[in-house]
Order: structure tokens, then sequence, then C-alpha cells
């Protein structure tokens, strides 16, 4: 599609090869938003009150659970995403194509019909979203810094033992 501009039938099958996996990305963007959310919360859960790192690990171990298949989706996806650099150059074909139809007042409904409906902003975003290396790390790197910027009354210690005890637990069970 791209080397044949011009020829719609090779547009139109490009599209409808792309259009599934922009849904995709978007829900996964979506889902980010959703994490950036829930982290602090889980952190805040897992951080605050009288008990040590430790006792909290002991005691909320569903919410311990949770944290730790939050960071193996993160884990997986960021290295799904790495390893398939298709996936920015789908989303670029995407906007490039939505673009083009813009511009052209294009009310062709085979496009129309099969949009995502992605605004501008949203689409955006998302492109500076896919444009890192590791997403998602990110997100949960960035929610996790302003946990801890924005909750000046707990001590660091508490969520980077928190954490660390975490680290060393996944550890364990990978070597075992």
């Amino acid at each position: 599609a791209i080397g044949n501009p011009l020829n719609e039938e090779f547009q139109l099958k490009a599209w409808d090869a792309v259009l599934p996996l922009v849904n995709k990305l978007k829900h996964f963007y979506q889902f980010s938003l959703k994490l950036e959310d829930c982290v602090p919360k889980l952190l805040a859960a897992l951080c605050s009150g009288s008990m040590s790192p430790r006792q909290h690990l002991e005691t909320q171990q569903a919410l311990v659970k949770q944290f730790a298949e939050i960071l193996d989706f993160v884990l997986k996806f960021d290295d799904m995403k790495m390893t398939n650099p298709s996936i920015q150059n789908d989303f670029s074909y995407y906007r490039r194509t939505v673009s083009r139809l813009r511009i052209a007042n294009h009310d062709n409904p085979v496009f129309a019909d099969n949009n995502v409906n992605i605004s501008n902003e949203v689409a955006n975003r998302m492109s500076l979203f896919y444009a890192q290396p590791t997403p998602m790390l990110k997100v949960l790197s960035d929610s996790t810094s302003h946990f801890v910027i924005n909750n000046k009354e707990l001590p660091i210690e508490n969520t980077t033992e928190t954490l660390g005890t975490m680290a060393k637990v996944c550890q364990r069970m990978i070597e075992n």
C-alpha cells in the first residue's frame, strides 16, 4: 500500500489489516491509563500505616499478588513491544491514512465504516506512548514516582523497602 498509494485495492487491504491492530493498540493504551490510576492506590495500601513493608507483604498477600500480576504484564507487554517494530509502523500508517482522508475530505464508506474513532489528541498521546522503548514500564515508573512525590508524609523507605522486598521474593521464585 505504501509502495503503490494510488491503488485503492491495496489501500483497502492494508486498511482492513491495520484496523484490528489499531483497535488493540487503543485498548492497551487505555489500559495504561487505568494502570496509571490504580498503581498509586495499590502502593498506598501496601506502604501506608504502621506496619513494616514485610508485614504489609505478609498480611496483604492478595494485593501483593495483584501488584506482581501487574509487574508480570508490564514486562511481558514491553518485551512484545520491543520485539515487534511493526507496532509503530502500523499506527503510523493508520494516522497517515486518516490524515490523508481528512485532507481530501474523503467520504469513502469503506474507510468511514471501519474507522476506529481515535481523536487527533488521543492519537498524538498514543504515538508518544508507543514511541517509548518500554511504554508500560514508563507508566509504572512514572506513577510510582508521582506516588512518592505526592505522599511526602510517607517515609520514602516504606515504598523502596516494599518494592525491594517484592523484588527479592520474585527473584527467589525464579531461582526455585
